[in-house]
């Protein structure tokens, strides 16, 4: 039997830019576990969790971006969203040349994962299973890595024709294939990428359906013109803001927040970035159907929570919803025998993959190494600013982490901070009173949770 330090489940980019930190900065050992289910959750995470707002130098390794990828291959395509077979033959590369080299990553590609660090060998010359001295990843992003997923939340006539959202990128003949009507369930971050992938393919928006359960805020990208002072003014907002509506209001006013319709106040949030561009796209969508969640779908429309909706026969549904995703309270980081790749930077999936395996490599306790990394999760706004300011002002304080942020170019704004910090003895003046408000926005936004009723990260 070959022992390993590690073994990553799925070999999506998250978990390559996990191994990338591993062995650049240790001589640890890594295999990748690539059983045929894992893989495809890893990949439609890359095309359909990965925002499109995001630029593709915060795409992928640390040590080699897309960005990076794509100016060595010439490729016509830098700064803009990566495709499916863009992504696929980065994934690719980067495993079998910037990470093998190494000499020290095993692609397992006929192991099954079977849960508390037992494998089964898929191969008939009964190849020996792996040992894995010290953590399984979990890169997933699904379920617990030995829990199948449990199906959709709802019920479907045999006739009808739901699919998985990744036959919209991963089959060209999508956009010459004919329906009357294009319905997708879900207002996630899948289902707010989908219905940007349906327009790109320049399906007229009259033909389009949006089951959204309720509205949600989403993220919007800092622009690089944005005013010096906007950090501040973020932390301000959040020292002040008197309700979770009153401090969605205000980031909104500060370009921070964005939403995806003119006629309805978003109620909660969904932790994915989108471009006032791409929002102004949505917002062209007419047909969305805000009746609650649906419980079955039959050849003539939809039952859904609050009432019944025709739908033309030869409709396409796109299942965007969160089946298969673990309920409940979302485990720590770092476990027993255990590594999930959380996400720790508000819509920046590599970054907080490459931040974990920093934090492994530490010489700290589990509970030491969860305190640098609470997960952002949920739907309620304050708590997901108020974790992701607890762990900014986390690894800030640490030293060692500080000096790495220094060096990961996968979030400029974190590097040069880090970077002015590290540089001077005094804080500089602009940063100081950022200092300043952080304590006051801190204690706001603990109140606010408070007042919705979620968890407080500070006392789970």
């Amino acid at each position: 039997m070959k022992t390993y330090d590690y073994g990553i489940i799925g070999a999506g980019i998250d978990g390559l830019t996990f191994a990338d930190t591993i062995l650049t900065h240790s001589d640890r050992t890594i295999a990748i576990i690539e059983s045929a289910a894992h893989s495809i959750r890893s990949q439609r995470r890359d095309m359909f969790l990965v925002s499109r707002a995001l630029t593709d130098d915060r795409i992928g390794l640390t040590s080699y971006t897309l960005k990076d990828w794509r100016e060595a291959f010439h490729r016509a395509r830098i700064g803009r969203l990566p495709t499916p077979v863009e992504l696929q033959a980065y994934r690719e590369y980067v495993l079998d040349t910037r990470l093998a080299r190494s000499g020290r990553l095993e692609r397992l590609g006929d192991v099954d994962y079977l849960g508390n660090n037992r494998f089964r060998s898929r191969s008939s010359s009964g190849n020996p299973q792996p040992i894995i001295r010290r953590s399984i990843v979990n890169s997933t992003h699904g379920s617990q890595p030995n829990q199948p997923s449990c199906g959709r939340s709802f019920t479907v006539a045999s006739s009808v024709h739901v699919v998985k959202p990744s036959i919209l990128r991963a089959h060209a003949e999508m956009k010459h294939r004919t329906f009357d009507r294009y319905c997708v369930i879900g207002a996630g971050p899948v289902g707010i990428e989908v219905m940007l992938a349906l327009i790109d393919l320049d399906i007229p928006t009259e033909k389009i359906n949006w089951v959204k359960p309720r509205e949600g805020w989403t993220l919007a990208p800092t622009s690089p013109k944005a005013p010096k002072n906007l950090q501040k003014e973020a932390l301000t907002a959040m020292a002040h803001a008197r309700t979770a509506a009153d401090l969605s209001q205000r980031l909104e006013h500060l370009g921070l927040l964005t939403r995806a319709t003119d006629d309805q106040v978003p109620t909660h949030f969904v932790p994915h970035m989108v471009t006032q561009k791409d929002a102004q796209k949505l917002r062209q969508v007419k047909g969305v159907i805000r009746k609650g969640h649906v419980h079955a779908i039959s050849e003539i429309g939809m039952v859904l929570s609050h009432g019944a909706v025709p739908m033309p026969r030869r409709t396409l549904y796109l299942d965007c919803t969160g089946h298969g995703k673990r309920r409940g309270e979302t485990p720590d980081v770092f476990t027993k025998g255990q590594i999930e790749l959380s996400q720790i930077r508000l819509s920046h999936p590599s970054f907080s993959a490459a931040l974990i395996g920093a934090i492994e490599l530490s010489d700290l306790t589990a509970p030491q190494k969860n305190a640098l990394c609470t997960p952002i999760h949920g739907s309620n706004l304050a708590l997901c600013f108020l974790t992701s300011l607890l762990n900014h002002h986390a690894w800030f304080y640490n030293r060692n982490i500080r000096r790495w942020l220094e060096t990961c170019r996968l979030d400029p704004v974190l590097r040069a901070t880090a970077q002015r910090l590290n540089a001077f003895e005094d804080v500089p003046a602009d940063l100081s009173a950022v200092r300043a408000v952080l304590p006051r926005a801190i204690v706001n936004l603990e109140s606010l949770v408070e007042q919705t009723g979620a968890v407080d990260p500070l006392r789970a």
